[in-house]
């Protein structure tokens, strides 16, 4: 498998990627269905097996010799179990293999497919990392490992599933032979599954349904459980209704059952007698001058009236239109039925989020580095709360592959001299940094776009571990690290575009002492370099404070020593190109002199160097433009308060990181509109955190491609200074929503009953500009399967680059409060007018497909 494998969310869709699984596969000529029903009736199994060219013979192969496998939990936990893959539920399911005298008993656990977002080969998740840093102790101690107690990197793999902050499932096989099978069997399907949910996603959702429906698996389903699918389809029905529906769709009485079921077909007859679209079908008629038909030139009408970009369309773009989403045999005389034009509405070409402009980088990515907002995150490492969360790999995995492009690692000596990323001085986990860099920086840093990345570094180490982590950055990194040293008299930075591939690594530069007290140098000083010129030994050493058992005991750095090995004791020597920036005042007569102050770590340190902010008529008078600081939450609050105008000049030039208060401690978030109000660039949430910041903040930077990087509004880029309090200058735009219906609505979270729901909609901005407008329509009783408001709000907005629409669909309670059911938030500008589908997202950002909800924007 590729190491950059996407991540598909929890529907299998990269960020930003438009969900085409309403894309319906229209109808057979039978009224106004919306759904083929015979594209839902063939076998899964005899699908797949013939769409995924040589799997049948693997699975084969796997059932024969290769069920058995280690499933491991960590260096001293792992556990013999079967494993299977069930085509026709598609799950991987496992057992614990047959044992004499075994009496194990129950359902065999099971993963969803759909659920997989990746497989990797090797040792590359947190417990493989420790078992390797294991392995590394044992065979420093003897050359020959005990029998049985390692594992082969070429026999490990790893299947990562769920969503936000996924679990991983380590295995391994009896010899690499195996495990390539089963990689190559689950990666199989996992394409399958892609393009099935991206040609029949609704047909597959209502299978599910089905299947969830069927407790005792026999693919038909009793009245009693077809009254359960109802119900899960959040559909009410009285008990005459539901018994008549029943009996209607019953239509194999003389096949000989003994019991009254309904089948797959027949369920598919009872679902599409329920699934209506009357605000659809009314608009269709309103243009149709025949009964349930468009020509091409009655649909060209509707485009050019009512959709926004479609004001000119040509007749043969109409025509197209017809025949990609028509699919009855209509469409050969060029014309559109109401399943057709549903079918154009549901795709993403009508989607509110304007893909066709936003879906692809669109902005200009030439200007200073400071011109853009920029996908930052803080405590990246953490998965959980800020006191006892579990610390991992996977976090910054999941991180980058959400177009993150600033992480944070906090790193401390860790044992055996090897630095760890920790939350420091709490009880959450440890882990490697170089595991950090090896699997997750360097094969996810660019999986989302070539737009650099920012290595937030902030070190509490020994010089000793400076020094590796130092080497580990530039033997790990290589070419990927931007190594350029920066000259005092440069006036802006460079730009995206120039930076592509590149890493930045932002640090405390400790070899700076321009401007500092004499105290402050001393301190520096304490510790020190040393070079002998006739043995090209280099060691850092500190006086003051002698960390080491011994003050002899260094590290030994050459030419041929692997990163990933432990350093050894002795005399150290440097790698060549541990040299490169590093400046040394060495004499040609000298053999061991004391350098002045020097770090290797900080000679890594260019574009984004930290510095301690102090005012802003001392860092326009005095700082470069490669000079950044780092503000609390608080500090930036009271700033925007007091001086707007100057913070936004000063992020005019130099770069800005605002973090998240301490008192956080459960790793919620602030907004980020009020930051990226004052320019902002770096404005680090928990990415962790399943919540509405989150949601503005993939919103924010899923308007340019989903790069990771947005251009900031030209207010806050341009010369002429900009106050955002005074937004009298700003011509106001009247903003005109029209909440038409609900699609599919799934349950609030612990409650089965059938929802009540109703849309809450959140104007979210510069405060002076909508004051944050909170608009509720009224709830409809009983009915989340198709519920209709119909409801227009009227919204003023001045300051359109920097508002966001949050849609959110709630469950009315009478007794307690009400309960979210899903959300969209779309930025003002990448929102189109025009009759509109909204595709609800979970608070993580998982797609809740296939509800939508049914809008019409104007202004």
């Amino acid at each position: 498998m590729e190491e950059n494998r996407s991540e598909l969310s929890n529907r299998k869709l990269k960020p930003g990627q438009p969900d085409n699984s309403h894309h319906m596969s229209g109808n057979v000529g039978q009224g106004r269905r919306y759904v083929n029903v015979a594209s839902v009736k063939r076998d899964r199994r005899t699908e797949i097996l013939e769409k995924c060219e040589g799997i049948e013979e693997i699975l084969n192969m796997i059932k024969k010799d290769g069920s058995v496998l280690w499933k491991i939990r960590s260096g001293s936990k792992r556990f013999r179990r079967k494993f299977s893959i069930n085509l026709e539920k598609m799950k991987l399911e496992y057992t614990p293999s047959a044992k004499s005298g075994s009496c194990w008993s129950g359902s065999a656990p099971q993963i969803d497919i759909a659920e997989i977002s990746e497989i990797r080969k090797g040792w590359k998740t947190d417990v493989f990392n420790k078992i390797e840093i294991k392995q590394e102790k044992i065979s420093k101690i003897s050359t020959t490992a005990r029998p049985g107690r390692t594992f082969r990197e070429e026999c490990c793999f790893s299947i990562i599933y769920g969503d936000r902050n996924a679990k991983t499932l380590d295995l391994v096989a009896p010899n690499s032979d195996i495990a390539d099978k089963w990689v190559f069997a689950i990666e199989s399907l996992l394409n399958w599954y892609e393009r099935k949910l991206y040609e029949e996603g609704y047909e597959l959702w209502l299978k599910e349904k089905i299947n969830l429906a069927d407790t005792d698996n026999d693919k038909c389903l009793t009245y009693d459980e077809t009254l359960k699918l109802l119900n899960e389809l959040n559909i009410e029905l009285s008990e005459s209704e539901a018994q008549k529906l029943f009996t209607e769709a019953n239509t194999n009485l003389g096949t000989g059952r003994e019991r009254k079921v309904l089948n797959e077909d027949e369920l598919m007859v009872l679902y599409f007698k329920l699934l209506k679209r009357p605000e659809i079908e009314k608009l269709f008629d309103s243009y149709a001058s025949r009964s349930g038909v468009f020509t091409a030139k009655e649909l060209s009408t509707f485009l050019q009236n009512e959709q926004s970009g479609y004001e000119n369309i040509p007749q043969e773009a109409t025509n197209v239109l017809i025949q990609n989403f028509e699919h009855s045999d209509l469409k050969k005389q060029g014309l559109m039925t109401t399943s057709g034009f549903v079918s154009m509405l549901l795709s993403s070409e009508f989607d509110i989020f304007n893909y066709r402009e936003h879906g692809c980088i669109c902005q200009d990515m030439t200007l200073p580095l400071s011109h853009y907002y920029i996908a930052s995150s803080h405590n990246t490492y953490i998965q959980g709360n800020q006191l006892i969360g579990k610390n991992s790999c996977e976090a910054y995995v999941d991180a980058l592959k959400r177009g993150c492009k600033c992480v944070e690692l906090d790193c401390y000596d860790g044992e055996d001299d090897e630095p760890v990323v920790w939350h420091g001085y709490t009880l959450t986990t440890k882990i490697s940094f170089r595991e950090v860099l090896e699997d997750a920086i360097k094969p996810y840093a660019f999986v989302v776009s070539p737009y650099p990345l920012i290595l937030s570094l902030e070190v509490h180490c020994s010089p000793l571990i400076r020094l590796k982590m130092a080497s580990y950055l530039r033997a790990i990194l290589a070419d990927m690290l931007y190594t350029t040293v920066v000259s005092d008299d440069m006036e802006n930075l460079p730009s995206p575009e120039e930076l592509q591939g590149k890493i930045l690594i932002k640090a405390k530069n400790v070899n700076d002492t321009k401007g500092k007290t004499k105290s402050e140098r001393i301190s520096n000083s304490s510790t020190k370099n040393y070079y002998n010129q006739s043995s090209g030994v280099y060691s850092q050493t500190n006086t003051v404070n002698m960390y080491r058992e011994s003050s002899t005991r260094t590290t030994s750095y050459t030419d041929s020593v692997d990163a990933r090995k432990v350093m050894s004791v002795g005399k150290p020597t440097i790698p060549k190109n541990l040299h490169d920036g590093v400046e040394s005042d060495q004499s040609d007569n000298d053999d061991v002199f004391e350098s002045s102050p020097r770090d290797a770590l900080s000679a890594l340190v260019n574009l984004v160097q930290p510095v301690k902010f102090e005012s802003f008529k001392k860092s326009r008078l005095n700082d470069k433009c490669f000079q950044m600081s780092s503000f609390s939450e608080s500090h930036s609050l009271k700033l925007i308060e007091e001086s707007p105008v100057d913070f936004i000049d000063y992020n005019k030039r130099q770069i800005s990181r605002i973090y998240p208060a301490a008192s956080r401690m459960s790793s919620s978030n602030f907004s980020p509109v009020q930051f990226w109000s004052a320019g902002c660039q770096l404005v680090a949430l928990n990415y962790q955190t399943r919540d509405i910041p989150n949601l503005i903040n993939d919103a924010m930077f899923k308007q340019n491609g989903f790069c990771g990087y947005v251009l900031k509004p030209a207010d806050l880029r341009d010369a002429i200074r900009f106050d955002p309090r005074d937004l009298s200058q700003k011509i106001p735009i009247h903003l005109k929503i029209r909440i038409i219906s609900g699609q599919h609505l799934p349950k609030a979270d612990g409650n089965s009953e059938i929802v009540d729901p109703y849309v809450e909609l959140t104007i979210i901005g510069i405060p002076e500009s909508t004051a944050e407008n909170i608009l509720t329509t009224k709830k409809v009783h009983t009915n989340g399967f198709n519920p209709i408001w119909d409801e227009t709000f009227e919204i003023t907005v001045r300051y359109p680059d920097l508002t966001f629409l949050c849609f959110c669909v709630r469950d009315y309670e009478r007794n307690s409060p009400d309960m979210p059911i899903g959300y969209y938030v779309i930025p003002f500008n990448a929102m189109t007018t025009g009759y509109r589908h909204v595709r609800l997202q979970g608070i993580g950002g998982e797609l809740l497909s296939p509800a939508t909800l049914f809008v019409h924007i104007d202004y």
